[in-house]
C-alpha cells in the first residue's frame, strides 16, 4: 500500500511541476465540458452547433496551461572551513 501511495504522489508531483493543459469548452455562456486533452471537436456536444472553430457565435473554447509557478531547486549547503 506505501508503494502504491508513494507511486501516486510521484506521479501527482511530476505532472504539477511539468505542467499540463486544460481545455474548457463554454456553450451558450455556460461550461459544457472540462477536457485535460485537445479538444477540438467540429460540433458542440450541448447543442449540437458548430463549435469555436466552425464559426459558431454560441460556443467558445479556452486552452490554459496550469504549472507550479516556484522554481524547485536543491537546497544549497554552506560549508565553513575550519
Amino acid at each position: 500500500m506505501k508503494k502504491l501511495l508513494t507511486i501516486f504522489i510521484a506521479v501527482l508531483y511530476v505532472a504539477i511541476t511539468s505542467g499540463f493543459t486544460v481545455n474548457v469548452h463554454y456553450c451558450m455562456g455556460e461550461i459544457a465540458s472540462v477536457k485535460f486533452h485537445n479538444a477540438d471537436d467540429d460540433a458542440c456536444n450541448k447543442c449540437g452547433k458548430p463549435g469555436a472553430k466552425g464559426g459558431g457565435d454560441c460556443c467558445k473554447d479556452v486552452h490554459k496551461f496550469l504549472k507550479v509557478d516556484q522554481s524547485h531547486q536543491a537546497a544549497k549547503i554552506f560549508f565553513t572551513r575550519r
